[in-house]
């Protein structure tokens, strides 16, 4: 078997990951694990895994120097999503669709239910 990973390349070392970086079953069966054990086999949506825990350390709270960039980028992600999301629910009401067929073709024609009120 060979791992298809990026962490392949390090000897299948994922250095220390924190809560929410694996997937639940993985979390799940990490957070199991004494150090030095290794878990059972673990279906993922990427195949199989197995973990080792080597180490754990002591969650720590960042300095905001430290953290403000990220915390930057993930909020402006966050806003992105959501006025996408909105976006698409608003075209989603506005808009219908309908489908003509004959035996040749199929046309659609998009049709904004707004602008015929």
């Amino acid at each position: 078997l060979h791992s298809g990973d990026v962490s392949a390349e390090s000897g299948g070392d994922l250095g220390f990951v924190h809560q929410g970086m694996l997937a639940a079953e993985a979390q799940s069966a990490v957070d199991a694990l004494k150090e030095g054990e290794v878990s059972e086999p673990i279906a993922l949506l990427q195949g199989v895994a197995l973990f080792k825990l080597i180490e754990r350390q002591s969650a720590v709270v960042n300095p905001f120097e430290r953290v403000e960039a990220r915390a930057a980028d993930l909020l402006q992600r966050e806003k992105s999503k959501k006025a996408w999301e909105s976006l698409l629910q608003k075209l989603r009401s506005e808009t219908s669709i309908e489908l003509f067929a004959d035996a040749m073709t199929t046309t659609m024609i998009w049709k904004n239910e707004s602008a015929t009120n």
